[in-house]
């Protein structure tokens, strides 16, 4: 079959590259016309652009291409690898056929013969993405050679600029090749293209762990979770690696001290001052009780001390003041009370978020 578009402005309607012309245009028409792993022949002569496509090779070993991604798929690489084969020798100009070649050979932990197939593939089409990729995970994850194995993912990038999962599968692979900084890197440039792909964040959250940027891998992970709408494994993993990186981060940061510059500032702001101490016989883990509603000349903050990260529910009783403070100076402050019905009534409506925690292990007395 052979298409021919005359080069005029019907053709820049359908391909807008044909305003550049030239090899834009040329490649634009192969991406399209492409079938699969069947590029056809393109070229401009003439004024005209001159699209052929073997479709007789096309309808042949269609069919047969598909049984060798099957095969592949399911592991039987030995069937796969003589199938593939026989594709090659009939049509050795198709680069997937390389490329899935290659890919057996790595399977199979020929190393040198998978460089070769990929190598081939890339004579025949070089930017095949698919073998770029894998050029690079083999350098970089077999062949401890991550200079090499650069420059092969650029090329990826190249071809591909805007592809948010090519970023991200090279970040992985860098990532487990204990790369972490340059892994950081490209999982950057993938949130760039796509800020909404949960698994990336959750990746970038990762490396600022293992680089013990706890704050950073904290907020990676909220990140993971707010995009993360299906509460899957990748869920449990991010919600994880937020409370793993909270508590190192605490480890870090003189929580102490924040609340008492807190506390004081509160108490230079609005004009009384803050008591906190320890009362193992409150009934929550901690509680505030406002000087005006006890007729104390200073609000009291009481903890109880067995609980992790006590600062924190301290902190958290003295942003209730100040949103009270704040209330009260626009005299839109209000005292609400509840009976115990109120109180049953907001227990069962979260009793499907408690079965849930508790079935992913948090305990009871959180």
């Amino acid at each position: 079959m052979t298409i021919i578009h005359p080069l005029d402005s019907l053709l820049e309607g359908l391909f807008p590259e044909a305003k550049e012309g030239g090899q834009k245009l040329i490649e634009a028409a192969r991406r399209f016309y492409a079938f699969g792993p069947f590029e056809p022949v393109v070229q401009i002569k003439n004024n005209q652009l001159i699209v052929e496509l073997n479709i007789a090779r096309i309808e042949q070993q269609k069919g047969r291409y598909d049984k060798v991604l099957a095969l592949c798929g399911r592991g039987e690489f030995t069937q796969a690898k003589k199938d593939v084969e026989i594709l090659i020798r009939e049509a050795p100009q198709v680069s997937e056929y390389h490329r899935i070649y290659g890919q057996i050979l790595s399977e199979e932990g020929d190393r040198e013969g998978a460089i070769n197939a990929l190598i081939d593939a890339l004579r025949w089409n070089p930017k095949n993405e698919f073998a770029l990729l894998m050029m690079g995970n083999i350098f970089a994850r077999n062949l401890d050679d991550l200079e090499t194995a650069l420059k092969y993912y650029e090329e990826v990038l190249k071809v591909k600029p805007d592809d948010h999962l090519a970023l991200n599968n090279i970040g992985a692979n860098l990532m487990q090749y204990g790369r972490t900084k340059e892994a950081s890197a490209y999982f950057k440039k993938a949130i760039a293209i796509n800020s909404s792909y949960p698994n990336t964040h959750y990746a970038l959250a990762l490396t600022a762990e293992m680089q013990e940027d706890f704050e950073a891998a904290f907020n990676g992970a909220l990140t993971a979770l707010a995009k993360n709408s299906k509460k899957d494994r990748l869920y449990s993993s991010s919600f994880t690696l937020a409370i793993d990186s909270a508590k190192a981060y605490s480890k870090q940061v003189n929580a102490k001290a924040v609340v008492e510059f807190y506390s004081a500032e509160l108490t230079e702001k609005y004009g009384k001052s803050i008591q906190i101490m320890e009362d193992d016989s409150i009934p929550t883990a901690a509680k505030i009780e406002f000087a005006e509603n006890y007729n104390r000349d200073r609000h009291l903050v009481k903890y109880k001390p067995g609980y992790p990260s006590v600062e924190h529910l301290v902190m958290h009783e003295l942003v209730h003041l100040e949103l009270a403070e704040q209330a009260r100076a626009e005299e839109v402050n209000q005292l609400y009370t509840a009976k115990q019905e109120h109180k049953n009534s907001f227990f069962y409506s979260l009793e499907k978020d408690a079965i849930r925690m508790q079935s992913r292990g948090i305990p009871e007395k959180n």
